[in-house]
């Protein structure tokens, strides 16, 4: 009777062990599934896309914070119509209004965004926070752009409301001077996608 038991818990032990063993497996190559569609579309080395999924987590954290949630709600409020926006980004792209441009840099918002940034220059060289329509709310440096609602860095991460992270090809960026690659995480009110965070990653090979 004793050696049955022992049998029977043995073969617990086993399928436990099985069980385990399998979901690391499968995790394993889902990463470096991921880690390789990187590398082969983008150009990414190995290196950084452990980055880019280690700061997907430390960012979907920064969108938690009720600074950024409130400014986007904020911002939402105002309903500003799109004639209005693009009014803005005329003055955005032509160097006017610069004094607009600061202010999203320096309001609650753009000062907590710069204090993440500056935690480590070497890597993130960019972040910021979009409305429902892609108009900025806060960043840190400027941006090139005012408006971002055509790019797919803020469609695709909006997702209709629905709201999903998206990672944006390798690429040169104007504002920053750099090749980087940008990552957008969905802003929450009550599980209701307000907003996108952006934050641009410093490419490492």
């Amino acid at each position: 009777m004793k050696t049955k038991r022992k049998n029977i818990k043995v073969g617990r032990m086993k399928a436990l062990f099985f069980t385990v063993f399998i979901f690391f497996c499968c995790f394993n190559n889902a990463l470096f599934a991921q880690s390789e569609l990187w590398k082969e579309d983008r150009q990414i080395s190995m290196r950084m896309s452990s980055i880019i999924n280690t700061h997907i987590r430390i960012v979907s954290r920064w969108v938690q914070n009720p600074v950024l949630i409130n400014s986007v709600i904020k911002q939402n409020q105002k309903k500003v119509p799109l004639e209005e926006i693009m009014k803005i980004e005329k003055q955005w792209l032509a160097g006017e209004n610069n004094d607009f441009a600061i202010s999203l840099q320096k309001n609650r918002a753009g000062k907590l965004l710069y204090n993440h940034i500056s935690q480590n220059p070497k890597l993130y060289v960019e972040a910021f926070l979009c409305d429902e329509k892609g108009a900025v709310v806060a960043e840190y440096p400027k941006t090139t752009n005012y408006w971002q609602g055509e790019e797919k860095k803020i469609s695709k991460s909006y997702n209709s409301g629905k709201g999903q992270t998206y990672v944006g090809p390798l690429s040169f960026d104007e504002s920053t001077q750099t090749n980087s690659v940008q990552i957008s995480i969905p802003v929450f009110d009550k599980k209701k996608t307000i907003g996108v965070l952006i934050v641009g990653l410093k490419n490492i090979k």
